[in-house]
Formats: structure tokens, sequence, C-alpha cells
């Protein structure tokens, strides 16, 4: 078994939000979708579009420290001063209006250096980053939030300018940029439906890490015999702080007439934005979700207006909390009952009745862990239906070279190894490789194209759902096991290297690519093969003074002797001897242009024929024969030429087309 570790998939993240510190909704939502690519085997390259607080200024070292420990990369731009200015013109954002030329020459430069299995791109407003992404490279916008809704929302609750505000039209054409398009809740996907093109997959949030902090066993009773408190924590942003600052002002009156014993325990960045007369212990930034609200009765979650889901609820439930939410804080859970409130008059009201008549926590709690229950499977299956179709998207397409070498096999090597640049926009491709292969070509492989051992294709394509095996010597079937949806193809046009005759190739059947791709030229895999090949102990070479080329069955002993072959400047290679076979047609490629004429005496074998025909076009010899039509001249040479790359475009469509029949 070799100690080498395979290439990972690879996952690019775009992200105005920084994923740490997880302080608040937006960086959460960031850290729980990135880490699930990094979970599931992806190097994860995390692109920060940086504007947000401290990180306007400066270089944010503490942060960007903490983000390096969580990613294998981490790379920042600045961003422009434009991010989070009102509108230019009108009263909407224009869908780019915030794009940096910046960001734009730092996305071209990766994707001419690396291959990118997934780009991940949080906002729409930075959705301009997908028309970057080469086609071999899947796209993905997670929305966050529905931005086009949020200027009515703004006009009827009287809010000035809130971020990000787009028409509708223009939103639309921002997620249609991606293949992918991630909704938080239910309600987001079904209402870009019938709007957009882009396939949609409903991931919520919620964080299975949070119910470890939770109390075990959950607190029955209430912390103090003489009061209830009520815990709330939130950032300052506008919802966040309008929602609390009405409980507080309808809660003022009715503990005033009543005497309701009502304790409350504000933290967060709205902690110094709200006003109150009644008892309240401000802690500010608190270091724990969960310390904090270790310190309540029933924890709070007052946004009765805005849009998106709210973490900070998935949080409470994940916790197992005794929750009292507003019922728009609710969407995308299936908090009700007693749990929700339909105003900020109605939550005031289920406080003061809590704190006067003390009922048992259980109640609440038993709702919060049924919809804690719910969120957590329906996390799971957005999860498990994201990867399916990220990993169904495209044909896994395995092409099996582990039978070729150095000594002999440097045809089918060279024949795949000059096509297979072509594949990564229709497959996901990998090439199975001897290590002493593997390591020549490692260093120049086409972006897109990963090297494998044997022993690394189980583990490394198993998530697939469809895979396709070009077995190209017929040693397959001794190592690969495949499973129900896959399927092999055999090549049986190389089955006669290896070989004692090349005459084997006359019974192969026809398969649907060209023999020798135009690439063979100038290829960097196909040229660090040939010189290996060159440098090899015993490698054949041309005999000096060679103008002919002659390629022939010849059965018996009356064979011309080397001698008189070479004093007619002939070569002749006799296709009894596949070796010698193999040598001449590698000599052939690494001949002078139009230096050469090439005779073909053999029967006809329309495999080995059309190598050497294919060859013999690459570097524009003259070929001539015994069979009717096997004739190239100068005249001809650049349509035959033509010919092998028409055949390639309807080839690579035909042998990957067979998967996508299998995969529907």
């Amino acid at each position: 078994m070799s100690d080498r570790v395979p290439p990972a998939r690879t996952a690019l993240i775009v992200s105005p939000f920084a994923s740490w510190p997880l302080d608040v909704g937006h960086r959460r939502r960031v850290a729980q979708s990135t880490a699930l690519l990094r979970d599931a085997g992806y190097r994860v390259t995390f692109l920060l579009y940086a504007f947000e607080s401290g990180w306007y200024w400066r270089r944010q070292l503490g942060d960007y420290n903490a983000m390096a420990a969580q990613w294998d990369e981490v790379l920042v731009v600045q961003a422009n001063r434009t991010v989070g200015m009102p509108p230019r013109e009108g009263g909407f954002h224009a869908l780019d209006e915030w794009w940096s030329e910046e960001l734009e020459v730092t996305l071209r430069n990766l994707f001419r250096q690396r291959h990118i299995d997934v780009m991940v791109v949080h906002n729409v407003w930075l959705s301009k980053a997908l028309t970057l992404a080469p086609c071999a490279t899947t796209t993905v916008l997670e929305t966050h939030d529905l931005f086009w809704k949020r200027r009515a929302l703004l006009d009827r609750i009287g809010i000035g300018h809130d971020f990000f505000e787009p028409e509708q039209a223009s939103e639309i054409v921002g997620i249609d940029r991606a293949q992918f398009t991630i909704a938080i809740q239910e309600r987001d996907s079904q209402e870009l439906t019938p709007l957009v093109k882009s396939k949609l997959v409903t991931l919520p949030f919620y964080d299975p890490a949070m119910e470890d902090a939770a109390q075990q066993p959950p607190r029955a009773a209430y912390l103090h015999p003489e009061k209830v408190t009520f815990g709330f924590l939130g950032s300052a942003h506008t919802y966040n702080v309008t929602g609390m600052q009405a409980v507080l002002d309808a809660l003022e009156d009715r503990v005033a007439r009543s005497f309701a014993p009502v304790d409350l325990l504000l933290g967060g960045t709205a902690d110094a934005k709200l006003k109150t007369r009644l008892p309240a212990t401000r802690l500010g930034r608190v270091p724990s979700e969960a310390g904090f609200y270790g310190a309540c009765d029933i924890a709070l979650a007052p946004t009765f207006e805005g849009t998106g889901f709210k973490i900070k609820v998935a949080d409470m439930l994940a916790l197992g909390l005794p929750t009292l939410v507003a019922r728009h804080s609710a969407i995308g859970t299936s908090l009700d009952g007693e749990a929700v409130a339909d105003t900020p008059e109605d939550m005031a009201e289920a406080m003061v009745r809590i704190a006067l008549t003390r009922p048992p926590l259980s109640g609440l709690r038993r709702l919060s862990e049924r919809a804690r229950e719910d969120l957590a499977r329906r996390t799971e299956t957005g999860t498990r239906s994201f990867f399916r179709l990220l990993h169904a998207i495209k044909p896994c397409l395995i092409v099996d070279l582990s039978g070729c070498g150095i000594e002999h096999g440097m045809m089918p090597l060279i024949s795949y190894f000059a096509l297979l640049r072509h594949l990564p926009p229709n497959a996901f491709t990998h090439v199975v490789l001897r290590a002493e292969v593997l390591a020549l070509v490692e260093p120049v492989l086409p972006i897109g194209v990963c090297a494998l051992l044997r022993e690394e294709v189980a583990a490394f394509t198993a998530c697939y759902p469809h895979r396709l095996l070009v077995d190209v010597d017929g040693a397959s079937a001794a190592w690969f096991a495949p499973g129900a949806d896959d399927r092999v193809l055999r090549d049986d046009r190389w089955a006669w290297v290896g070989q004692e005759s090349a005459t084997a190739a006359q019974d192969a059947p026809a398969f649907p690519l060209p023999l020798l791709h135009p690439d063979v030229s100038w290829d960097p895999c196909v040229e660090a093969l040939r010189k290996a090949w060159r440098a090899r102990p015993g490698s054949a070479r041309m005999p000096e003074g060679t103008e002919r080329i002659l390629f022939l069955d010849w059965v018996g002993d009356a064979a011309p002797s080397p001698a008189a072959t070479l004093r007619r400047n002939l070569w002749l290679v006799n296709m009894r001897d596949a070796a010698a076979t193999e040598a001449a047609l590698m000599a052939l490629l690494d001949s002078p242009e139009q230096s050469l004429e090439i005779v073909w005496l053999g029967d006809e074998r329309p495999v080995l024929r059309g190598i050497v025909i294919e060859a013999a076009a690459s570097r524009r010899h003259r070929v001539s024969g015994l069979l009717d039509g096997c004739f190239l001249g100068p005249a001809n040479t650049d349509a035959v030429l033509g010919d092998v790359n028409r055949r390639l475009g309807a080839a690579v469509t035909s042998i990957l087309r067979a998967t996508r029949a299998s995969a529907a």
C-alpha cells in the first residue's frame, strides 16, 4: 500500500462575512455551510471579501489566525468603500454595484492556476464571482436572505436604508448565475421555484455542537423562588432592537399594574441600545450563548419584523431551552402554541402571566424539544440533498491506465493524456496510474484531472452516485468493484500492447475516441512521458538515415536482413512484434516534420492502421500502401487532422452520454 496522500476535492468559498468570531447569525451560517464541505473531504480555500467591523479599516490578525485554524487556506481581499452604502441612483441597488475589480483579478488568477471543484458565493450582491468560474467548476450561491423583500418592509415600518436593496428582477438574474442555490428556509425555496432556473436546495441552520453545551439533565425548576428571569441576547440589528424595545415598552405598564416579578437579563450589542425602567442586568458581549442562557429561565426572540431565518432561535432550540418567540422569529421552525407571540403586547402579556403563575418549565421545553428534533432532521435531509445533487451534476469518469508503463503501454498513455484535458468540463475526471507514471505527470496534469493509484480509487470516488470506468488494458476487473449504478466500458483498441504481437489489434471493436488527439504534439504530460521513454535504457531508436518506415505483417524466416533494408534507407517494422511496433510509433512521433514516407503493407487492421495514419499526420509525413485509400500527402494532411478534431467532439459526447443515461 502506498503512503501517498491523494489530492483532495477542492472548494472555494467567497464570503463578505468572516467565519470568526461566531457572534452574529450570518457568520454562523458561513461557518456551518463551509464546515459541511470540509467535513465531506474537500480542501477549503476561504476567500474573505472583508468589509465588516474592524476589517473595514485594517487586517484583523486575531480573527485571521482563528479562520486559518478553521480552513485549509484563507485569502483576504479588502472590500472597496462602496460596500454597505445606499444606492447610487434611485431607490434600489444595482446587482453588481458593490463589485470589486481587485476581487475579480484575484479570482481570475486563482482559476488560471488551480482546479476548483466547487465554488460557493455568499450573498447575491457578490454573484458576479460565479460568472468567472470555468465550466469545470460547480457553482453554488448561498442566499442567506431574499434581499428584494427588504425595501417594502422598511418602508412599511418607517426605517431607512438597510444594507443591500435590489429590485426583484435584478436579484433573480444574480441567483440564476449559479448552478445551485441554497435557501435557508423552505418558504424562500417555494417563492423562488417559479422564478429561477438554478437548482434549489433548502438547507436550514442547525448546529448540533450546541447540544453538547445544553444542561444535562435539563433544569426542571425556576432559578429563583421569587422571580422569573427572561433572557434576550442579540446583535444591534435594527429588527432586534426595534422588536425588543417594543416588548419592553409594553411590559413596563403591565408590570406596574400587576407587580409581576419579571427579571430581565440583556446581552449582546443590542443591550446598549435598549431603554427600560424595569430591573435589568446588562451584560453586553458574552463569552458564550450557553453560559448566558444558563442564567435565564426562559429565552426570548422578539423579532417581529424582518426577513431571513433567525439563527439565534435555532441555537435556543439546540440548547433545549424553554422559549418565547415572535411569530416571525419562528419562521423556518415548527415552534407553535404557547411558545409563539403575535405582537410585542402578546409577548409582554405572556411574560407577566408566566411570572405570576410560574407554570412548569417542562411545557415550554417540550415545545422546544419537538421543534429541535424537526429542525435537526430537516437540516440533515437538506445536507444529503445538497451533496447528492453536487456529485450527480456531471458523470464521474475513471480512466484506468494502471496497466501501462514506461516499458510498454506508452501509446495508450499518450493517446489518453492528449485527450484528458478536454474532459473536465463534461465529467469529474480521474485517471488511474502506476506510481512511477503518476510521479512523472503529476506536476503538469491538466487542471481538473485527478490522478490516483488503484488503491485510492474506491475512497476517492465513492461519493459519486454514477461512475463510468474506461478499462484500457482489460485488467480493471481484478481491482475495480462496480456498484449497481456504475458502468465499465472496455477499450480494446490497445489490447495488443504488452502482447507478443500487434496483430491483436485486428479484432478490436470500434471505440468512440480518436486514437491520437492533435494535442499529442504539445501536451506537457505527453512530453514528460516521451522524455522518460527516450531516457529508458535500451529504448528503440530510428536507424540513422531512415527515409521510409514499412509496417508489414511478416510470417516466416524470409524477411530481409536489417543491413539489406538500411541500404535502401528502409526501417522495416514487423507487426508480429508488438514491442517493435510500439517503438516504431514512438520514434515516428519524435521524427522531424515531413521527413519520412510511411508505407503500410499489412492487412486491414483499422486500429493499428489508424494509429499509423494519425501519427504520420501529426508530423505531416506521406503515407502510402497496398490498401485503397491508404494515401496521405501534403494536400490532405490537414483534412485528416480536422477529421480527428471533429470526431473528438462527437466522441466525448458519446462516451459520457452512457453514464448520463444511467444516472437518469
